[in-house]
Order: structure tokens, then C-alpha cells, then sequence
């Protein structure tokens, strides 16, 4: 019962998007209305199963964050869901985006090697469909779910949202992924299930048109193809292998931008609507507000009072800033040290990809709301970091007598 709720929770994670929900009707995006709405079933999916594996087993293991660390991170997790009751902030955002991803640490700790290889494949097959629906939605194009902004519908973007629902969301998953395909699988050949992967995997990075996700994953891959070279078994074929993946990945953008792949992409650098302006502004309103009131954070009122005052628009697209102004520093700073702690304890111990997947992820945070608002995109990142494993290497045959 525990691994059957805890693979559900994972896949209500990664499907049921806000998207999804806009569609069934449920009233999960606004302000108002019921409050059982407001909280995604994932995290009632995911509480459950740590309730069910505590009932069967009597007690829960904490194999990923230590006890002592853990209890730390929920207590204060905790304070800042009481700091938001007091300030009039949306409690399910937070917990959607921070208290959610805890709990999926938790239930991964609580199921067995194969319940979590069972949960690493259905994901494996969900980022799979994501990519294929979003090569779809441009090549056929239609949307098997409406592009949404809040509880507003959007028609105005061109980009692909996938099963995930949103473009930079998606983004940075599909990045990290591409990050997991080519560094945890250069020891082996390039086999024609690897590369029909990373074509697939790459022309939807190109269809959900996040730049910074693109241009970070882009980049990481670079550092890591030409400086990495330690560990590969032997050094002139880990060379090879390189230059055969810096050619396969060359090779695909050359194909994209001929092909017309990349125009959605292209279209976005050309004219944005203003994305890169508002991340600007978003300086220019924290610089405007009381630098004594940096402690406690602003209430939306005083934040949109003083955006209309400077004539610019009052969405904060940047996690980092996005957090100072709604909580404070001292609690800022907190979440920045929980985000680490958090991806530092999920990262298995030398695993290559696992610093440039948070690489990618770090970078990203600081071109979008990925943490700030309702969104499930750390809940995905460190299931990725806890099911995605290396393939297994076969010995050696043993040596003849």
C-alpha cells in the first residue's frame, strides 16, 4: 500500500499540472474559494503514503536528509507558513512549492530499491510523453491543455507546454534530463536508443523555448564535455565519445534552425512581450521599497503601490528577489540555505550529473518564478535526483586460470 501511494503521489506530481486542473474545473489557481482546492493532490497523495509507511512499519526512515537535519528544515518550513497566515500571503503556494517536495523526499526514503526503480521508470516514460506532446503541439498545432496565466487563459505564446503546463517549468526539467542522458550514460556506446532520446529530449527543450534553461543546459554540457575527462575508461575513447556527442549536439541545432524547429524559440528571443524588461524592473521595485522593511517583506498591496508609482509591471520573475520582498531577508536567506541543504542531501555521492542538473537548476531560478509562486518544479527536480539512476555495469568476465 505505501509504494502504490507513493507512485501515485509522483505521477499526480508530474501530470496533474494547474493546466489540468483549469480544465476539470477545479478552482486551484485563485485567491478565493474553497482551501482543499487550493492544495494540489499531490501533496495529500504524498502526506498519505508517509502516514501509511509510518502506520505499517511504526516508524519512518530518513535515508536522503538526516533526522537532525530534517526536523530543522519542517520546523522552520513550518514558521514560514505561520509568517504567511500573518501576512496575508497564500499559505498553498508555499507549501506547494517547498513543503510539497520535503514530503516526496520522504516517501521515496520509505519505499524499497524496487518500488523507487518502478517510480524511476514511470518517470523516465512521463518525461518521455511531456517531450513527445510538446513536438506535437507545435508540429500538429494544437494543445491537449490551454496555456494559462493564474486562472486566466493565454493565447498570445507560441511555446509549447507539454504534460507539465508550462514553458519554463518545463524547460529546466527537460534540460536536467537531457544533463542525466548525457553525462550518466558517456560510458556507454552511443547506442541508437540514447540518441533518439537526446533528439527527442532536445528538439522539445527547443519547443518550450526557455532560454536560460536552453542556453544553461547548453553550457554545462559544454564544461562538461571538454574539462571533464576523469573518469572515463580510457582516456582517447572518453575522447571520442566527446567529440562524438559534441558533433550529435551540434549537429541537432544545426538540423533545428534549418528545419524550422527553433522558430518558436527564435520568435521568443526576437520579441519576448516584455519578459526581460519586467525581470528588470522587478530591480527597480526592490530598489524603490523601504530598505528598514527588507526584514519583514512587503505585503502585495504595498509591492503594487509602489509598481504603479514607478509605471512598470508588479510580477517579480526572479525566485531570489521574489522571496526577499515577500518574506524578508532573515527568512529569505533561510530558504536559500533549506534549497541547498535540500539538493546537497539529494545528490548521491559521486554521481556527475547530479551538480550540473542543480547547476541548471540554480541558474534557472533566477530568470523565472520557478520557487516563488504555486509550482511543483523542486518537488519534480528531486524526484529526477532520487529515481534517475546510473544504468548498471556489467563485470568484468573473470580472468582464465
Amino acid at each position: 500500500m505505501p509504494g502504490l501511494m507513493a507512485w501515485l503521489s509522483v505521477v499526480a506530481a508530474f501530470v496533474v499540472s494547474p493546466n489540468l486542473l483549469f480544465v476539470l474545473g477545479v478552482d486551484y489557481a485563485s485567491e478565493a474559494g474553497s482551501f482543499i482546492e487550493k492544495i494540489h493532490v499531490a501533496t495529500l497523495l504524498a502526506l498519505g503514503a508517509v502516514l501509511a509507511s509510518a502506520v505499517s512499519r511504526g516508524k519512518l526512515r530518513f535515508s536522503t536528509i538526516p533526522p537532525g537535519i530534517f526536523v530543522p528544515i519542517l520546523m522552520f518550513c513550518l514558521m514560514v507558513v505561520m509568517a504567511c497566515v500573518y501576512r496575508g500571503i497564500s499559505v498553498t503556494n508555499f507549501v506547494t512549492s517547498m513543503v510539497t517536495p520535503l514530503l516526496l523526499v520522504l516517501v521515496l526514503d520509505n519505499v524499497g530499491d524496487r518500488e523507487r526503480q518502478w517510480i524511476g521508470s514511470t518517470v523516465i516514460l512521463i518525461l518521455f510523453a511531456n517531450s513527445a506532446l510538446a513536438i506535437a503541439e507545435q508540429a500538429l498545432e494544437f494543445r491537449l491543455l490551454p496555456r494559462i496565466a493564474g486562472t486566466t487563459l493565454y493565447s498570445g505564446d507560441l511555446r509549447s507546454v507539454g504534460l507539465l503546463g508550462h514553458p519554463l517549468t518545463a524547460s529546466v526539467i527537460t534540460g536536467a534530463y537531457i544533463i542525466h542522458l548525457v553525462i550518466d550514460r558517456l560510458g556507454e556506446r552511443l547506442a541508437p536508443g540514447l540518441v533518439a532520446q537526446l533528439l527527442l529530449h532536445g528538439v522539445a527543450l527547443l519547443f518550450f523555448g526557455g532560454r536560460l534553461a536552453l542556453g544553461a543546459t547548453g553550457l554545462l554540457l559544454a564544461i562538461f564535455l571538454i574539462f571533464d575527462g576523469s573518469s572515463a575508461p580510457g582516456r582517447w575513447l572518453a575522447g571520442a565519445r566527446r567529440g562524438l556527442l559534441l558533433l550529435l549536439l551540434g549537429g541537432m541545432a544545426g538540423a533545428a534552425l534549418l528545419s524550422g524547429a527553433a522558430d518558436p524559440l527564435i520568435a521568443r528571443v526576437i520579441d519576448d512581450e516584455g519578459s526581460a524588461l519586467t525581470r528588470l524592473q522587478a530591480f527597480s521595485i526592490l530598489g524603490a521599497l523601504p530598505w528598514e522593511q527588507l526584514l519583514t517583506g512587503f505585503s502585495a498591496n504595498e509591492k503594487l503601490t509602489i509598481a504603479q508609482a514607478l509605471g512598470v509591471s508588479p510580477a517579480i520573475e526572479i525566485t531570489w528577489l521574489a522571496w526577499v520582498i515577500d518574506y524578508g531577508v532573515p527568512i529569505a536567506v533561510g530558504l536559500v540555505l533549506t534549497l541547498l541543504v535540500l539538493l546537497y542531501c539529494c545528490c548521491e555521492r559521486g554521481r556527475r550529473s547530479h551538480p550540473y542538473m542543480v547547476a541548471l537548476l540554480l541558474i534557472s531560478l533566477s530568470g523565472f518564478l520557478g520557487l516563488g509562486g504555486k509550482t511543483l518544479l523542486l518537488g519534480w527536480f528531486v524526484v529526477m535526483l532520487l529515481t534517475l539512476r546510473r544504468p548498471a555495469i556489467s563485470p568484468p568476465p573473470p580472468a582464465r586460470k
